[in-house]
């Protein structure tokens, strides 16, 4: 199952990469690249988690480019979720 976030970007709902307090990560495509989609629900942030959500995003949007830190392509919002379009990086957990 798919949900297509946007013309560039769509989220593989049957593919779950892993879970969390703020959210979930599923594979997805963005411009046809293999990428991870965060998807928390906008309801479930309290005060403090929207603060760190907005801070998370403003350190993707620096566009820092080193090898230990994610990619980010792209944040999308609706009136349910957030989804947070990042490098997908496959192997090991750390």
């Amino acid at each position: 199952m798919s949900i297509k976030l946007s013309d560039d970007c769509v989220v593989y709902t049957n593919k779950k990469l892993g879970s969390g307090t703020f959210g979930t990560v599923y594979r997805g495509e963005y411009k046809k690249m293999p990428v991870a989609v965060k998807i928390q629900k906008r309801k479930e942030l309290d005060e403090g988690a929207e603060k760190m959500l907005e801070a998370e995003l403003k350190t993707y949007k620096l566009k820092i480019d080193h090898p230990n830190i994610l990619k980010f392509y792209d944040y999308i919002k609706d009136e349910n979720y957030h989804y947070i379009v990042i490098e997908l990086v496959t192997g090991d957990d750390l």
